[in-house]
């Protein structure tokens, strides 16, 4: 199962099975909620990644953070996104800074 959301969108999963040859996948089922409006800033993304998750993946690859997608005879490159990597590491330093600032006692 592939699973994806747009930030504040639409929930879409793809259940997926191997081809025969085990080279490849067969889209089985392709389901997308439509509990939600998607904001407009947004709305063009998912819409596109909707068609694209539509088409049925037939092929997955991942090497270190990057992921590449196939679709019917779309390829999409996808990198690993470290913003909230980056965000822990300036609360922890934000944290320490603020340990050594005050007396207490």
């Amino acid at each position: 199962m592939v699973a994806c959301m747009i930030p504040k969108g639409n929930m879409m999963a793809s259940t997926l099975k191997k081809t025969e040859d085990q080279n490849g996948f067969k889209l089985v089922n392709f389901n997308c909620s439509n509990k939600k409006e998607t904001p407009r800033e947004n709305k063009d993304l998912e819409t596109d990644f909707k068609a694209f998750l539509g088409k049925g993946i037939c092929s997955l690859a991942r090497e270190g953070k990057s992921l590449s997608m196939t679709a019917g005879s779309e390829s999409r490159y996808f990198t690993q996104d470290d913003v909230l990597t980056k965000q822990e590491e300036e609360r922890k330093a934000k944290l320490m800074s603020a340990k050594g600032s005050g007396r207490f006692g």
